[in-house]
């Protein structure tokens, strides 16, 4: 294929999480698919050297796009499906362009005036029609990062009222050791009494847990900070005090 159709709008859209290493790289790998028509190789090496990839940087944007957008197809080599599916159409219209020269071309009166028509059905340059939900050729499928099934997972739970024998999961218990969190127990209580008083509801209870102690609904971190100042001023007390005795027995032995 001398071209393939991308609108830019589309593909800043589905490939907006990419850097721009991974952008340059998707770009090439494209680029030679649509040009020879060819399935790319499995090879991480052979990728990174048709990109021109020689910084780690720049193998590594090789080998993510290629596991997102080139999966490796029964052949053994690397394709794009919606490239795979408009190099097929391609293929069909050239085909079909072959049998019609072979036929003598064109019927009187289909091209009046010997005016220029403009190939496969589009007229004017408009962008070519596509299905419900289906791609444009520029828009691949990209495997989501568990991460982001989390974050959809989350967009699309409801907000649910205080569950039935809620308690401090493992997963809390975890997340609180990696942050130095102390009094979880404490914690815990002042966080179930406020939300089931107050009616709060929430898709993820473990997360508006730990939400609630990030922002110290139960006011430990400032109780903490005040006994610290309490513990100094005694420990400074009992400095001054034992040497203002000290003072006192030096006048006394002084006077005798």
């Amino acid at each position: 294929m001398n071209y393939w159709e991308r609108y830019g709008g589309d593909y800043a859209r589905d490939t907006a999480h990419l850097n721009l290493a991974e952008n340059g790289a998707y770009g090439l790998l494209l680029d030679v698919q649509y040009s020879t028509e060819r399935g790319l190789p499995e090879s991480y090496d052979a990728l990174a050297r048709i990109c021109r990839a020689s910084g780690k940087i720049e193998q590594a944007a090789v080998r993510s796009v290629a596991d997102q957008y080139l999966p490796v197809g029964d052949d053994g080599l690397r394709w794009n499906p919606r490239a795979a599916r408009e190099i097929a159409k391609a293929q069909r219209r050239i085909d079909a362009s072959r049998l019609n020269g072979k036929h003598g071309g064109r019927k009187p009166g289909g091209n009046p005036m010997g005016t220029r028509q403009e190939p496969g059905g589009n007229p004017m340059g408009s962008p070519p029609a596509t299905r419900p939900g289906e791609a444009l050729p520029h828009a691949p499928s990209p495997t989501p990062t568990p991460q982001a099934k989390a974050r959809a997972a989350r967009k699309r739970a409801p907000d649910l009222p205080l569950p039935d024998g809620f308690t401090i999961s493992e997963r809390v218990r975890q997340w609180a050791a990696a942050n130095g969190v102390t009094e979880l127990g404490k914690r815990f209580e002042h966080f179930v009494g406020k939300a089931r008083a107050r009616g709060y509801t929430y898709a993820d209870w473990d997360e508006a847990f730990m939400g609630a102690v990030r922002d110290d609904w139960a006011g430990l971190n400032g109780r903490k900070q005040n006994d610290k100042q309490s513990r100094r001023e005694q420990t400074l007390h009992g400095l001054t005090g034992g040497l203002a005795s000290r003072r006192s027995e030096r006048v006394i032995d002084q006077h005798d």
